[in-house]
């Protein structure tokens, strides 16, 4: 059976956070290192202009939800950048799929901007729908033997 992207991200956050309750540092640098891969996958551009990417932390207990931090870059109708807005995501396992929730992380006053972008919650969640349940195909070098990222990966966890 052929693993989607958002398995692959709750498998690999599972087993980081095996890896740190064990204090296994080199697999922990391995797992890192294919969470950094794994970011590059997810949706970017079109006002999602700074990569959004898998919170190392939260939920790595629990294999049915993960969540995502990222940003939307809003534009007027002439075309002009007009700020940013934060969110995040909970990504969950249902019995159906999956379940992409958006929760804005702004303050109160710049909940204006993403307040009038009709729709662009449910835009933001569908586009990152359809990428998490897209088949994951681990590359061929594996991202676990590029030995330059695991050694800094595993320097920084040392210190």
């Amino acid at each position: 059976m052929t693993k989607t992207l958002a398995q692959e991200i709750s498998t690999r956050l599972v087993a980081l956070n095996n890896c740190i309750k064990t204090d296994n540092v080199e697999w922990q640098a391995k797992h890192r290192a294919a969470l950094d891969e794994l970011d590059k996958r997810l949706p970017s551009g079109s006002g999602l202009d700074i990569p959004p990417t898998v919170d190392r932390d939260a939920g790595a207990d629990n294999a049915l939800a993960f969540y995502i931090h990222g940003s939307y870059h809003h534009m007027n109708d002439n075309g002009c950048y007009v700020g940013w807005s934060r969110f995040r995501l909970k990504v969950e396992a249902t019995f159906d799929g999956l379940s992409v929730d958006l929760w804005n992380t702004q303050s109160e006053g710049d909940k204006a901007l993403w307040d009038e972008d009709e729709g662009l919650t449910d835009a933001i969640c569908e586009r990152f729908d359809s990428t998490l349940n897209e088949a994951f195909v681990e590359p061929d070098y594996g991202p676990d033997t590029d030995p330059k990222r695991i050694k800094e990966l595993k320097d920084r966890l040392l210190k």
